[in-house]
């Protein structure tokens, strides 16, 4: 599970386990904001959150704290997929690196089609205004 599910916690005060180390949760989000995000437990699009390696100390603080009286949970930065993707912008072609994020259909066990999203910036989400969904086409040869 490791492999697919970023280290979470659940914003609190107290101990928990980070890399086989016991630490101090809220002093370890304190001091670890470039590699960790707050996000809202029971929030969509985007709403809430903050990503600890763009703010500023005195924004991450503000973040901490506002986690601390709603359920927020702490998540660590993983590797997102970036790709070459063509743009077309005031009628030239321009090949951009854009993340991507890939999110197939699955119906039981199968996958019947995906939805992807494309961004610029970190927080990749449309209705956030962080990305767009474009087309996906499965192409046999």
């Amino acid at each position: 599970m490791a492999a697919h599910v970023p280290w979470t916690r659940v914003v609190a005060p107290g101990e928990t386990s980070y890399q086989g180390e016991r630490v101090e949760l809220l002093a370890f989000i304190r001091k670890n904001r470039d590699r960790l995000l707050l996000k809202p437990n029971d929030e969509y699009g985007g709403k809430g959150i903050t990503i600890g390696w763009e703010s500023s100390a005195d924004t991450w603080d503000a973040a901490l704290s506002a986690a601390l009286e709603t359920p927020f949970v702490v998540q660590e930065r993983v590797r997102i997929a970036y790709e070459p993707y063509p743009a077309l912008i005031d009628g030239q072609l321009h090949i951009g690196e854009r993340l991507v994020d890939s999110d197939p259909y699955l119906f039981g066990s199968t996958v019947d089609g995906s939805l992807c999203r494309l961004s610029t910036v970190t927080l990749l989400n449309v209705t956030a205004g962080g990305g767009s969904t474009v087309p996906v086409f499965l192409v046999h040869t």
